[in-house]
């Protein structure tokens, strides 16, 4: 329910500044906002200036800091350049903010919010935080009239549901203000990262073609901003229209405030600024050299195997661009190195957050939509009371399985998981339970608190085997039955979170109870069903068996429908289309379209993707599967070699123009159609595969339409050098169909 009437605002007005933040503001605004001058009034424009000084620095869950937050930066030198005040605005929304703040998040958002309040008021001993219940573009019209404003300032958001409600919120308040959004959140912005798949010798959807695009395009990490040195912050009271205090909000509801089933968390977390600060200060002078030995360590956390950094960084208490700045450019650690240095796993987490914000730009319906779509066909999910059933077990931390329970347990009471148990709890899930990736999405929402919609999409997603990087989880590590028991030698976990168990023996008998006997057993107080539940599943195989003879099915279907294509061309018609396969017949490895923006010159091509390796043996073990696969791959010979004839002769041709520009001393670089390397005839964009199967000549040599041209080139001293240009091509091509990059000194032997 809103709180009183919202304000009336006067026609906006163009500022005018020109200091570095300012200028950032401009560059990042929405362009939907339209300014009005009438040339001839500019007494009534002084008046209205004159009017309208103040600024908004407008609050969301992501940004709940006042160290380097380029919005309250820029708000409070464009209240201080007018000679205004400045409208520090958090806006509640139920309908909208409700769906996306869910659990456990809400707890700490509550919390977060109570301390972002007192810092602004021991900063600047003015106001805090102004509470508007109600649509964001009532806020925004309401706090804008507040304190005179024309524009008012945020944190960018990059889920697409939150994105698009700050345009739909923009073009509605036009009229009163202008909403500037900056970035913040994330190191780079995604829209800017294109991997280039002629460059990469990794998988597409691996984390290191990411790392170095990002590098490469995404801009140089500016140092962090210290927060404003004085600002003069105004409460915003009920006369015009917000909540004369937090509570008013109704953020938690009544019946959670009876239960209290927050108090662990609140107990567990110092949900502040100042607990961000201490967290990352203690985790860089304690625990950063320890991290890269003891990261996967589910039994000691803080401060030596994980930073417990990652509600900070969901709620914004932290910027990233802090930890980035500290680690590459200070020394760290006992014996002085370089902070990036001395954890590359650590170094690699700030980027696989910005890897998941990446996937879910290019990918809007990652939170629900399998990546690999040919996935969404799977038919092995339990539905019904049988799916229920085995959710509510998982979900309660009671099927049985120690390592599984200990994290689940662990789960409820604090709000959060060590990464290692994450990946555990959602192998068991959706591999051995068989339920749906989407219902463990939807509980780790719900009740972690640094539930985050990127980074938790893409995590079930590879743990559902259709994100673009499934996890090798048979290896052992990540197994339900005790083989993680690297994670937890000792079982010191398990027994803090099932304390049930914690009289049995250290070590297996606590990961594995129901091996122990009767009277160990009797000697710890243990009985299997009644003080501590039987394993839900004892054939673990058997329900592994399933997993991989769904996912099979689907392959299968895949390469005979490539080989139903194959069989209907002719041998002259290589440029039969194909995009719908979503598996390569050479290699056994998945495609996915790449989305327009993802790559270099490759939007719509089918791309490779990690694979693991037991799907493709299975694959090729398959009855009828080789036979399909062989007929599929002979056509896709064919189109190979005239692709390959075509590059080549393209480069040929290439050379000869930028030496006859040379001569006339032009300029101009010729273009070359360098998808014509990648996207295929039959519509498949091969590189950079991995090892394929079984290699055809047309893979280890070019053409003999090549083959001929470069024979004539020899024959002329004068064309050596285009004989080393097309036979860097023909290494390229072929390197990239490898999954290689060609070495270093591949010229070596050209003029031989």
């Amino acid at each position: 329910m809103r709180l009183g009437a919202r304000a009336s605002s006067a026609t906006p007005i163009a500022a005018r500044a020109s200091s570095p933040a300012t200028r950032a503001a401009r560059r990042f605004a929405p362009r939907a906002r339209a300014t009005r001058d009438v040339e001839g009034d500019t007494n009534r424009q002084r008046d209205a200036d004159d009017a309208r000084r103040g600024a908004v620095a407008w609050f969301r869950d992501h940004d709940l800091r006042v160290s380097d937050n380029a919005a309250l930066l820029a708000a409070v030198e464009t209240a201080r350049r007018r000679g205004g005040e400045t409208a520090c605005v958090f806006a509640w929304d139920e309908t909208r903010d409700g769906e996306t703040t869910r659990g456990a998040r809400r707890a700490w958002l509550v919390e977060a919010l109570d301390a972002l309040d007192r810092e602004l008021r021991r900063r600047y001993g003015g106001g805090g935080l102004s509470y508007y219940r109600g649509t964001h573009a009532e806020a925004m019209r309401a706090a804008c009239g507040g304190v005179g404003a024309t524009r008012a300032f945020a944190s960018r958001r990059y889920e697409p549901t939150a994105d698009a409600d700050d345009e739909e919120t923009a073009a509605s308040v036009r009229d009163a203000c202008e909403i500037v959004r900056l970035p913040g959140y994330l190191l780079f912005e995604p829209e800017k990262i294109q991997i280039d798949l002629r460059r990469e010798k990794y998988f597409f959807g691996t984390l290191m073609p990411f790392v170095h695009a990002a590098e490469k395009l995404g801009g140089k990490v500016g140092a962090p901003r210290a927060a404003p040195a004085s600002a003069r912050v105004v409460d915003l009271g009920p006369e015009h229209g917000f909540a004369a205090s937090l509570e008013e909000l109704g953020i938690v509801s009544d019946v959670d405030k009876r239960l209290d089933w927050a108090a662990g968390i609140r107990a567990e977390w110092t949900m502040s600024e100042s607990g961000a600060a201490s967290t990352w200060e203690h985790f860089a002078s304690v625990g950063l050299e320890k991290f890269e030995d003891d990261h996967g360590r589910a039994d000691i956390v803080a401060p030596a195997a994980v930073s417990t950094l990652s509600p900070y960084l969901r709620h914004g208490q932290i910027s990233p661009r802090q930890i980035y700045h500290e680690l590459a450019t200070k020394k760290m650690g006992s014996d002085g190195v370089e902070g990036k240095k001395l954890s590359r796993v650590f170094w690699h987490r700030l980027y696989r957050r910005e890897f998941a914000y990446w996937q879910l730009h290019n990918w809007p319906e990652l939170p629900s939509k399998s990546v690999r779509g040919h996935y969404e066909n799977r038919k092995a999910w339990l539905e019904g009371d049988e799916a229920a059933v085995a959710l509510h077990r998982w979900q309660t931390g009671t099927t049985g399985f120690p390592t599984v329970d200990a994290g689940m347990r662990r789960l409820w009471a604090t709000g959060w998981m060590h990464q290692s148990e994450r990946m555990i709890a959602a192998t068991f899930l959706v591999d051995y339970c068989g339920v749906h990736w989407t219902h463990g999405a939807d509980w780790f929402l719900d009740t972690l608190v640094d539930a985050d919609l990127a980074i938790n999409s893409m995590m079930w997603q590879n743990a559902g085997k259709s994100g673009l990087d499934q996890w090798d989880v048979f290896a052992g590590s990540l197994t339900p039955d005790g083989s993680s028991r690297a994670h937890d030698p000792e079982g010191e976990s398990i027994a803090r979170w099932i304390p049930e168990l914690a009289a049995l023996p250290k070590g297996h008998l606590r990961h594995r109870p129901w091996e122990a006997s009767a009277k160990q057993l009797d000697a710890a107080g243990v009985e299997l069903g009644s003080t501590y539940p039987t394993r839900m599943i004892t054939d673990l195989e058997g329900a592994r068996r399933r997993m991989l003879d769904d996912v099979n099915a689907l392959r299968v279907d895949e390469i005979n429908k490539a080989a139903t294509r194959a069989n209907a061309a002719s041998a002259a018609d290589v440029d039969a289309r194909s995009s719908d396969v979503f598996v390569d017949v050479r290699s056994a490895n998945d495609f996915v379209v790449a989305p327009p923006g993802a790559t270099k010159d490759h939007a719509g091509a089918l791309v490779p993707v990690s694979t693991r390796k037991e799907f493709k043996t299975e694959l090729k073990s398959t009855k009828g599967a080789q036979a399909a696969m062989q007929s599929a791959y002979a056509w896709a010979d064919r189109a190979l070699a005239v692709a390959e004839t075509a590059a080549s002769a393209d480069a040929a041709k290439a050379k000869a123009q930028k030496r006859a520009q040379r001569a006339h001393g032009h300029s101009h670089a010729a273009s070359t159609d360098a998808s014509r390397v990648h996207a295929h005839g039959h519509g498949h964009s091969h590189a950079p595969s991995r090892a394929p199967a079984r290699r055809s000549s047309a893979w280890q040599r070019p053409s003999r339409a090549s083959a001929r041209a470069l024979s004539d080139a020899r024959a002329s001293r004068a064309d050596r050098r285009v004989v080393k240009s097309l036979r860097r091509e023909a290494r390229e091509i072929n390197a990239a169909h490898a999954g290689r990059r060609p070495a270093a000194d591949d010229d070596d032997d050209d003029d031989a």
